[in-house]
Parts: structure tokens; sequence; C-alpha cells
């Protein structure tokens, strides 16, 4: 392996890794989020159902209670479109990752085939197809790696989505109970 295809194997061992961690990040944000949209509204339905509420004396606090739902709802939804963004770039470099593997199982079927015209087969040629097949083993380990974080990141938008669909029916009955305008 030259050592510029050490270095750009580092360079994606690197990549993945840091994909990993922003969709780790992200998913927690998310999940912070989500908690404090929930703590939010069970505060607003305490509030609106409290024996002292009076809908007109306090329409600020019910306001301000509404903006902050709204809030949460538009930080959760940023969420999920940043662990979209981090999927696509996932998606790029496994396929990068993909178009390397091909070039490293084409060297290594060169090489094969050179070393099968040679009488007597160079043991640095046989050191070279060794460390290239390596090289591909390890190359498919971080491309499964990619695979399973992108999963990760499609489940944690699939989540976001369904807790987005909660908030709005949560919404829409606060609305039909007169609660909400």
């Amino acid at each position: 392996m030259s050592v510029a295809e050490y270095q750009d194997r580092q360079a994606l061992e690197t990549e993945i890794k840091d994909y990993a961690k922003q969709v780790e990040t992200l998913g927690e944000e998310q999940k912070d989020h989500q908690e404090d949209l929930i703590k939010v509204q069970k505060t607003l339905l305490s509030f609106t159902r409290s024996k002292g509420f009076d809908r007109v004396a306090d329409s600020k606090v019910i306001k301000h209670l509404e903006n902050a739902i709204a809030t949460r709802e538009t930080n959760i939804g940023a969420c999920k479109e940043n662990i979209g963004a981090v999927k696509q770039k996932m998606e790029a470099t496994q396929h990068n990752l993909e178009k390397s593997l091909e070039e490293g199982e084409k060297a290594d079927r060169e090489m094969e085939q050179t070393k099968n015209s040679l009488k007597n087969p160079l043991k640095g040629l046989d050191d070279a197809i060794d460390q290239n097949k390596d090289d591909i083993k390890h190359r498919k380990k971080l491309g499964k790696k990619l695979r399973e974080i992108g999963i990760m990141a499609a489940k944690l938008i699939s989540a976001s989505a369904i807790a987005a669909n909660e908030v709005i029916g949560v919404v829409e009955k606060l609305k039909q109970i007169g609660i909400i305008r």
C-alpha cells in the first residue's frame, strides 16, 4: 500500500468516525428538544386546567407557552434536517469507499495476473497482494459501519417525524378543547 493510499484510508476512517459522532450528537440534541417540548406541553395543560385560570387574564402566559412549544418543534425539525444532511454526506462517502474498493479489487486482480504470469513469483509481490487483500477487507468493514450509521440516522429522522406528528395532534386537541386558538 502506498503512502497516499494509507493516508486516504486514514482520512476515510476519521471521516466515518466524525459522521458517527455527528449523528450521535444530533440524536441527543433532538431527544433533549423533544423532552423540553413535552415539559412545556405539560406545563400548558396543567396551567389551563388550574382552578384560578382565566383565559383572558392569563393570555400572555398561554401565548408564551405556545411560543415555547413552537420553538421546540422548530428545534426538533432542525435536528431532523441536520441528521439528513449528515446522512447524505455519509452516503457520498460510502459511494467513494465503494469506488475505492472496486479500484483495490481491480489492482488485486492485476497483481494476481502479473504474479501468475511470472515463472518464479516474487516475495514482494506476494506481500503486496496480501496487503491489498487486507486493505480491501478493512474497507469493507468500514463500509459496513458506514451503512449501520446511515441506518441509525434514518431511524432518528423517522423517530422525529413521529414525535412531530404527536405534537401536532396535542396542539390540535388543545385547539378543539378551546385552550389554544
